[in-house]
């Protein structure tokens, strides 16, 4: 990220989360207003999630949210990886996601899930570069997952 952008850890409300989701839904497959209301899932990553955010000029610019809450599991999921259209490409997205694994491993979490969309390519190799593979395919969902407990090139 060059330094016309900045990252922050947990500082967006819940307006500024609603009005990013909303902004980015029709780049989701389907658009996420069609599998969630968006304002009650901000409230849910607002309150039980770790947001990882860039942000440029005071606008949300790209989120990663992360549940770090199963620890008895040791599983960490990605609920949410979103970049405006207009700073996709950037490489947004994958710094958010490696500090969003990061502090699961600093946590003790030994495996991270997400899940996206089959035919989303441009994610997947983007999740397949940060090292997770394939773990199972229902419908058009790809469940994903990473070993937290192996090296890293952090």
């Amino acid at each position: 990220m060059n330094s016309a952008k900045t990252s922050s850890f947990n500082q967006a409300d819940i307006n500024q989360l609603v009005e990013h989701l909303e902004s980015c839904d029709h780049d989701f497959s389907p658009p996420l207003s069609q599998r969630t209301d968006l304002t009650r899932y901000a409230d849910k990553l607002f309150t039980q999630a770790e947001c990882f955010e860039a942000w440029v000029s005071g606008e949300l610019v790209g989120l990663v949210a992360i549940y770090l809450n199963d620890e008895e599991e040791e599983l960490a999921f990605i609920s949410n990886v979103s970049v405006l259209r207009r700073w996709q490409g950037n490489g947004i997205a994958s710094h958010l996601l490696r500090e969003s694994l990061s502090l699961a491993r600093k946590r003790r979490f030994n495996v991270a899930c997400l899940n996206v969309n089959a035919a989303n390519s441009a994610a997947i190799t983007m999740y397949e570069k940060a090292g997770f593979r394939h773990q199972n395919l229902t419908g058009e969902t790809l469940t994903m997952k990473l070993d937290l407990t192996e090296a890293t090139n952090e």
